[in-house]
């Protein structure tokens, strides 16, 4: 059995202890050679096949142990018998200085913090994450990914090695590659099925219990026990009480049966609502892959299948995805085309974000009141001397048919000329297309002393990104010893999104059948909104490095955003960074030492996570009938004493609002056209080592970061009139920190 508590965070351990797969593969598959990438599985390397190990560091691939940023590796290795819903989960414990929040249900989003707390005072902290180079529209979410298809995954902590990425690279970057064929045609299946439990058993107070609690409670006040659920025999001595004896619930049949409520449907009970509504989560997780690779072709093709049921009953996340990556090379070498593409249809129960509303409901209902009513068909629920609330039982089954739905597409299509011996020049296609619909009924009625009025809420939307990028990459080694790669970039991303919602009451059956907004007869509400911006950027880099030795990298980009106003619409974000390997220099004789590298940095990061209308007065219509702010007493009537401002738009003839006529426009917002970027600059001091023939290895890192034109809102006097609130630039946040990853790789022979 596994245990939700048992998944143990370790140490950062780097993945280089564990990627000779692929490099065993490269020599199989003669003439075309793969370097061995990060995060493959298989025997431990020796030092020259560590040097070769590549990680994805931004539009580029890079020698792990040239790389003068701060990236971090995942050991995908010891996260791959996970039976997790959310990619992110596996970086748990991976990476220092990495955190990931989530709210235990199946399935849930996470929550990603990369040195701690990111810039924004409005509410944006997440890194940017990026899937076989196409960035996607999520700040919490990647469930949608198979964790059996990813290849390897890189975190880009400090401002140099992200600001490649430029305006939303301020929170750190994960960058995320999946699978490519490899090898000689391999059919692999695989499937499990994992049981979890809470760590250690809750234990409520039962009825009895929680009587005597009570009446402890009311002597240490000094005010009389008895009440409508419990009376108290007792001595009525608050300095020196003595309980003789309790009758719980004030009404009884005739066979002697006690009821907390006159109509005698609800008995007294000794209901243990945790257990009631907590069961053991089941797992099933299962996928079914295909990879294959001749001299000129890759494909790695595969299908999944997740279904987690969670500790909270009818809480439930399900996912089945289709992958397809491929690509073929053409004219001797000279053209590849290829594709990455994922199918993702995902399912999951709104019990889930009620989750811990349920659980803590679970603990405060009191244990007298019965899941149902005596005839087993309806309901316990509030009576005299319990609170009103509906029971958890209730909330669940009446819940558990509501669902979000989630359909993706995600991937790119991308073609690559090498015109020229070092020369590779690229072009890419992505998409991120998304359509989610949701929808939550509520039956009415009764429970015991709670009217209930039923609630459909729904809504469908959609959101797409389309993202072109146009690299050029020219690689050049001058006399065996300078190896210089420069590159040069353009991409354009346009995001556009939409969505429908609708609200009503009072349907005449709450058959699903029946529950649709068209048959609502109440409280009907029925809106809708869209929004669509679009990010232009240039961008360039340069590594050189000598004989391994001494290592620099420089970058640049220059991002421009229809988010901000035209006065700032464009920012600058370079970045600089140095590395000296020490363990090279014909001095350095520490034989136990196998690696040792120091590397500075220092880059600039943005921030353009701000309503696409912050550099716009806003006008809506906000048609009323009545006013918002009617006094009780006279409704606000003028001229009259009590005369409050209306705050409707709608017109009206003679002072009376029929509500027939066009609506007018108020201002719900300034715009600030001098709006500009918040900027983050980051400086960074590293240590990469590796000992005893690589089997201890780490990193140490320290760092400062310094956030300035922090992008905030502000909080305008009442006299400045309605919709005076605008987006401004105002204060800088410091943040800074140390690091330390260690690994180790032993080798264990048996004979």
């Amino acid at each position: 059995m596994k245990n939700t508590s048992a998944i143990v965070a370790t140490l950062g351990c780097a993945v280089l202890c564990s990627v000779g797969r692929a490099q065993a593969q490269a020599a199989q598959e003669q003439p075309t050679q793969e370097q061995p990438t990060a995060a493959q599985e298989g025997a431990s390397l020796t030092g020259e096949q560590l040097e070769e190990v590549v990680v994805t560091t931004g539009y580029t691939m890079e020698k792990k142990k040239d790389v003068v940023g701060a990236v971090a590796v995942v050991d995908l290795t010891e996260t791959k018998d996970r039976p997790v819903g959310n990619v992110l989960q596996d970086l748990q414990g991976q990476v220092a200085g990495v955190q990931i929040l989530t709210d235990g249900n199946p399935g849930s989003a996470a929550t990603v913090k990369i040195r701690g707390q990111g810039l924004g005072l409005l509410g944006f902290n997440a890194p940017l994450f990026i899937v076989d180079g196409v960035p996607l529209n999520t700040t919490t979410g990647l469930q949608e990914l198979d964790p059996h298809d990813i290849d390897s995954i890189q975190v880009l902590r400090d401002a140099a090695s992200a600001s490649i990425y430029g305006a939303r690279a301020a929170n750190g970057v994960v960058v995320i590659t999946t699978k490519r064929g490899t090898g000689h045609m391999d059919l692999s299946a695989t499937a499990s099925e994992t049981i979890q439990s809470y760590s250690y058993d809750i234990h409520p107070l039962n009825t009895q219990q929680r009587a005597l609690v009570w009446f402890q409670a009311a002597i240490n006040s000094h005010n009389n026990p008895n009440n409508a659920l419990y009376s108290f025999d007792w001595n009525h001595d608050f300095a020196h009480p003595v309980l003789n004896g309790v009758t719980i619930g004030q009404y009884t049949d005739a066979a002697g049966n006690r009821y907390i409520d006159a109509g005698l449907t609800q008995r007294v009970s000794n209901t243990d609502w945790f257990g009631a509504v907590t069961e053991q989560s089941r797992i099933l997780d299962s996928a079914l892959s295909l990879s294959n690779s001749t001299g000129n072709s890759h494909l790695y093709a595969s299908l999944g299948f997740y279904d987690a049921k969670g500790i909270v009953r009818e809480s439930e996340f399900r996912r089945a995805t289709f992958r397809l990556n491929a690509d073929h090379t053409l004219f001797n070498d000279k053209l590849t085309l290829g594709d990455n593409f994922l199918i993702t249809n995902q399912l999951e129960n709104a019990v889930n974000a009620n989750a811990s509303f349920i659980l803590s409901q679970a603990l405060e209902t009191q244990s007298i009141i019965p899941i149902h009513t005596v005839d087993g068909v309806g309901w316990g629920g509030p009576a005299s001397g319990t609170t009103d609330h509906r029971q958890p039982m209730e909330i669940l089954t009446n819940t558990a048919g509501n669902v979000s739905r989630l359909n993706k597409i995600l991937g790119n299509l991308y073609a690559e000329l090498r015109p020229m011996d070092g020369l590779a020049l690229r072009t890419s296609f992505g998409t991120d297309y998304s359509q989610k619909y949701y929808r939550n009924y509520t039956p009415g009625g009764t429970t015991g002393n709670v009217l209930l009025i039923d609630n459909l809420n729904t809504s469908d939307g959609f959101s797409r990104s389309v993202t072109i990028t146009d690299t050029a990459d020219y690689r050049r080694t001058i006399h065996e010893q300078h190896n210089f790669d420069f590159l040069l970039g353009y991409e354009n991303i346009d995001y556009s999104t939409e969505n429908f919602f609708g609200t009503g009451s009072g349907f005449a059956s709450a058959a699903d059948t029946y529950t649709f907004l068209s048959q609502a007869t109440q409280n009907i509400n029925v809106g809708g909104g869209g929004d669509a911006w679009t990010l232009r950027s240039f961008f360039t880099k340069l590594n050189y490095d000598f004989a391994g030795k001494y290592l620099a990298s420089l970058t640049a980009r220059r991002d421009g955003s229809s988010r901000f106003g035209a006065n700032n619409r464009w920012g600058n974000f370079p970045s600089a960074a140095v590395g000296w390997r020490v363990s090279a220099e014909p001095f350095f004789k520490v034989r136990f030492i196998n690696d040792l590298k120091l590397r500075l940095s220092d880059g600039t990061n943005g921030n353009q996570e701000i309503s696409t209308a912050a550099g716009y007065t806003v006008f809506s219509p906000r048609y009323s009938t009545t006013s918002l702010f009617a006094n009780p007493v006279d409704s606000g009537t003028c001229p009259g004493p009590n005369c409050q401002q209306e705050m409707g738009t709608g017109y009206d003839l003679n002072g009376v609002n029929t509500g027939t006529l066009p609506s007018g426009y108020a201002k719900t917002a300034t715009g600030n056209p001098n709006l500009k970027w918040e900027t983050s600059k980051q400086l960074n001091f590293g240590i990469d080592f590796a000992m005893f023939d690589n089997k201890l290895e780490g990193a140490i890192d320290i760092y400062r970061k310094r956030t300035s034109d922090i992008l905030t809102t502000t909080q305008p006097l009442a006299t400045a009139g309605e919709g005076a609130q605008q987006i401004v630039n105002g204060g800088t946040v410091e943040n800074k920190g140390w690091e330390l990853e260690l690994g180790n790789r032993i080798e264990l022979k048996f004979k």
